[in-house]
């Protein structure tokens, strides 16, 4: 079947390359007559020259990668050909990337993604940025799943997302492509292609995936935060929470109370220090993982479900439809007290506006559009979601 399939997409990729003007020939084939990678450039996943920022104590003390999966430039390399493979699929169309996308924070702009079949995934697609930072290593927004190792493998066989149902004829796919074999030999030593090795590369590349050159990161680096931020943002990093106390004092901010948010959205990664919450959603039941903040301007819809689309329905939840459970975080009561009603962080319409300035002050362009973080492949362009 997948041969079929094979051969319907090589004739796609001609047409495509003439109707759009290009040449077959800048089109790489590989010996199944699918898309090849292009692997011309050599990046750099292992040493990433991370700003102080991102050294601290308490931020590397969440860095989850096992000592038997360490990262790797081959082994990242690897996973990034694997990421946006759609061989990973049962039918060639879908891959990790189809819902995992670099512009949008390696998320979907869908509430619900798509899968090989056209049936749509019951949550929605978790933004991978910054996924090193989670002590845990747990996978899943309810982190169902031990290691992100293992999760890595689930969506290729989830009979919504990517349906393979034969791993083993996968594996005999992969070794017939012809570049895989010599991929896997950089990676791990030898060519051999298992499930355990596809998991390890793919979450190599995922750990690479680190958000440091924002708007944001520039004015933690700068000798004065106002060198770089606007009096708007520094007034929405005030309501945020976790301003410098001399940036605070120097804008004649010291004694306005915040929202709190970095309670939860803690360190420079903007990451949950200790695992799931929840955050006052589904009638106060159920814990959900919290992905970074970083690229969040880019990251709509936001929660598990995808249930906000702007940013400003996100901060009019907290101001006033928190729901009480018995799984709802207490760092959203008044004083942290379990005992206590919810705070309603009730701001004006120009401090929303200012939180929402400072959120995008964390929107980074340069990793948004990474050439080493991009699609090496050429497939033809899928049906709109």
């Amino acid at each position: 079947m997948k041969t079929v399939i094979g051969a319907l997409i090589s004739a796609s990729i001609f047409a495509y390359s003439l109707a759009s003007g290009n040449s077959p020939s800048t089109n790489k084939i590989a010996k199944d007559g699918l898309p090849a990678p292009d692997l011309s450039a050599n990046y750099t996943y292992e040493a990433h020259n991370l700003p102080d920022h991102y050294k601290t104590p308490e931020l590397l003390d969440e860095f989850n990668e096992p000592k038997s999966n360490p990262l790797t430039n081959a082994g990242a390399s690897l996973g990034r050909v694997l990421f946006y493979d759609k061989r990973l699929s049962i039918n060639n169309t879908t891959s990790c990337a189809s819902c995992h996308i670099q512009a949008n924070n390696f998320s979907d702009p869908v509430r619900q993604s798509k899968g090989f079949n056209g049936r749509l995934t019951s949550l929605h697609s978790m933004s991978l940025t910054n996924i090193r930072y989670f002590k845990s290593g747990h996978g899943f927004w309810t982190e169902r799943v031990d290691s992100l190792e293992k999760q890595a493998l689930r969506p290729i066989i989830d009979q919504t997302e990517m349906g393979t149902q034969d791993i083993p004829e996968l594996l005999k796919e992969l070794e017939n492509t012809g570049f895989y074999p010599e991929l896997f030999e950089r990676a791990f030593g030898t060519a051999e292609i298992t499930p355990a090795r596809i998991g390890f590369a793919l979450t190599q590349f995922e750990r690479s995936l680190v958000s440091s050159t924002s708007k944001f990161d520039k004015a933690l680096q700068a000798d004065k935060m106002e060198d770089v931020l606007t009096k708007e943002e520094i007034l929405g990093y005030a309501l945020f929470g976790g301003a410098p106390i001399q940036v605070l004092e120097r804008n004649n901010l010291a004694n306005l109370p915040s929202m709190g948010c970095n309670q939860c959205h803690q360190t420079a990664a903007m990451v949950l220090v200790g695992g799931k919450t929840n955050n006052g959603i589904n009638g106060g039941y159920g814990q959900f993982k919290v992905p970074s903040l970083r690229n969040i301007e880019v990251s709509a819809p936001y929660m598990h479900d995808g249930r906000f689309p702007t940013l400003l329905r996100v901060i009019e939840h907290y101001m006033e439809n928190i729901e009480d459970g018995p799984d709802t975080d207490n760092r959203l009561r008044i004083n942290n007290d379990p005992t206590q009603q919810f705070e309603r962080f009730r701001r004006s319409s120009e401090e929303q506006d200012a939180i929402i300035a400072f959120l995008k002050t964390l929107t980074d362009k340069e990793f948004l559009t990474d050439p080493k973080f991009s699609d090496p492949f050429n497939w033809p362009k899928a049906d709109s979601k």
